[in-house]
C-alpha cells in the first residue's frame, strides 16, 4: 500500500496501464489473425492457440465456408439455402482426431468429440472439420 502521491506509486500506476494497454493490443492482433485466416480459409497451428480461440476460428472458418458457398451457388445461378430446410442439410461424421465442443452454424452445441466418435452435424461445419482432416464423412446411404 504506497501513499499514491509518491512517485513510485504514480510509476507503478503508469505501468500497470500500458500493461493492460498491450496485453488489449496483442488480443486485438491475435483475433485479426484469427479472422484473415478464417476468413481466406488458412490455416492456423493448433498448439498456438488457446482452447476459446480454436473455437472461435471454427466458427469464423465456418462462417467463411457458407459464405463462399452462398456466393458459388449464386454465381451458378442457383438459390442458397441458407437458413432454409437446416434440419435436412447434415452429415454424419466419424471423427478422426480428438476436437473440443464447438458451436454450430445452427447454433446448437456439437461435442467434445474424441477419436472414433460418430456424429451429426450441419453441413457446413461437416464441411470444415472435414477440410481440416479432424473427421470423415459417413456414408449413411
Amino acid at each position: 500500500m504506497l501513499d499514491k502521491k509518491t512517485t513510485k506509486a504514480k510509476l507503478l500506476n503508469c505501468e500497470v496501464k500500458n500493461v493492460k494497454f498491450m496485453i488489449g493490443e496483442l488480443f486485438e492482433l491475435r483475433l485479426k489473425k484469427l479472422q484473415e485466416n478464417g476468413i481466406s480459409r488458412g490455416t492456423v497451428a493448433r498448439d498456438a492457440l488457446t482452447e476459446e480461440e480454436e473455437k472461435l476460428f471454427l466458427e469464423v472458418f465456418s462462417l467463411a465456408e457458407t459464405y463462399h458457398s452462398f456466393s458459388r451457388n449464386v454465381l451458378r445461378g442457383q438459390l442458397s439455402n441458407i437458413g432454409k430446410d437446416a434440419e435436412s442439410d447434415v452429415k454424419v461424421l466419424r471423427f478422426i482426431k480428438e476436437i473440443p465442443g464447438l458451436v454450430g452454424s445452427d447454433m446448437q452445441t456439437y461435442g467434445p468429440f474424441g477419436p472414433e466418435d460418430i456424429a451429426t452435424l450441419p453441413s457446413d461445419n461437416a464441411r470444415v472439420l472435414i477440410k481440416q482432416g479432424v473427421a470423415m464423412e459417413v456414408d449413411s446411404k
